[in-house]
């Protein structure tokens, strides 16, 4: 039998884990605004590609990662969780830039949105999407975590416009 507390208890981790995924979109979003700015730009122009890269990277870092930590030693249990912490920092960058295009798209919605208050409300319209039973579980999720692991990878290991320009021309004319 579930007692009321046990209910509550699964209702407060629910809702802290929300809260924290929700921070981590737009601490990122805010911290590394570049790297996020390009992420978003990666999202917006190849949505697929983000998408099939990240799900590649996740399925055989997952694989990686789960057969190391199932080990007895601690050595390979230390370098499955770097694994799977590597790709979590890269869907961690991947999701500020999903966190910036969600608040882009709600601006022309209400034109007195502050940059950070449209990125605060579209975080939350993601993370609360997540929440729905079934699609939002099973669909949404793994779609926006490998749409942003796939962003994530691109925006870190492309190069910016600015310095594409300046490595062509480096005076800058």
């Amino acid at each position: 039998m579930v007692a009321l507390g046990d209910v509550f208890s699964v209702v407060a981790v629910l809702f802290g884990v929300c809260l924290a995924i929700w921070a981590l979109m737009v601490g990122v979003s805010m911290l590394f605004s570049a790297k996020s700015d390009r992420a978003s730009e990666i999202i917006q122009s190849h949505p697929w590609g983000a998408f099939l890269l990240g799900a590649a990277i996740s399925l055989v870092a997952g694989f990686i990662s789960i057969s190391l930590i199932s080990l007895p030693l601690p050595g390979p249990k230390l370098a499955g969780t770097l694994v799977y912490l590597s790709v979590l920092s890269l869907a961690a960058l991947g999701s500020g830039g999903l966190a910036l295009l969600a608040g882009e798209r709600l601006r022309p919605l209400d034109p007195a949105l502050s940059e950070f208050r449209a990125v605060a409300k579209g975080s939350a319209i993601l993370v609360a999407s997540g929440l729905l039973p079934l699609l939002g579980w099973f669909v949404f999720v793994p779609a926006m975590l490998f749409v942003s692991v796939g962003a994530g990878v691109m925006a870190l290991l492309g190069r910016s416009p600015s310095r594409a320009g300046l490595a062509v021309n480096p005076e800058g004319v």
